[in-house]
């Protein structure tokens, strides 16, 4: 093999390399991209019921001050400002997406979100146990509302007391957790 053959062969190399590492730098960028999409998404979601569902909140906490619906509150107000951080960035007010690095110890770190907020930040963290998060606390505050509401629009059942509420672990069927409820006895027994 003669000089310029193998400069060729170096230089085609070389070339190989770099259109490998700028094909994986695609990559993460569209997958950053479709993480960000996506969240971006569920957050408008989020952030469209979230004033219905705050009215709706207020209309039932007047009518039943024992009832407290402080989770769907900061949830909302933790959408709303992740909103505000994805749409307006600002130094102190931004989203932190990192794709999957590799640490000074050869360790594989996952992709992670963090948010960082003045009144509600979120740490770096893993984007599938903060999708995990966002999910459960949409679920669980869609939950507790559907039980204030079910509680609130409460039709009497002859002389009987029936409220809507958590049900006994014991008389629970098919992993539901809230139902009608009577005091039978002093102690709360499942209607239906």
């Amino acid at each position: 093999m003669d000089f310029v053959s193998w400069l060729l062969a170096i230089i085609g190399i070389g070339s190989d390399r770099a259109m490998h590492r700028n094909d994986k730098r695609a990559e993460v960028a569209r997958l950053n991209a479709e993480v960000a999409g996506e969240v971006g998404r569920t957050l408008d979601i989020l952030s469209l019921a979230t004033p219905r569902l705050k009215r709706l909140a207020s209309q039932i906490a007047a009518e039943h001050p024992e009832i407290h619906l402080s989770i769907v509150a900061n949830f909302g107000k933790m959408v709303r400002n992740n909103q505000h951080c994805i749409e307006h960035p600002r130094p102190t007010q931004r989203i932190e997406l990192h794709d999957y690095r590799i640490t000074a110890t050869r360790e594989l770190l996952e992709p992670s979100i963090a948010v960082v907020h003045d009144e509600t930040p979120v740490d770096l963290t893993p984007v599938d146990q903060f999708m995990h998060f966002f999910n459960e606390q949409a679920l669980a505050g869609t939950e507790l509302l559907m039980v204030f509401l079910a509680g609130h629009h409460l039709a009497p059942l002859g002389q009987f007391q029936i409220g809507v509420g958590e049900v006994p672990e014991e008389q629970r069927r098919d992993g539901v957790r809230f139902g009608y409820l009577i005091n039978f006895n002093g102690k709360p027994q499942r209607l239906g």
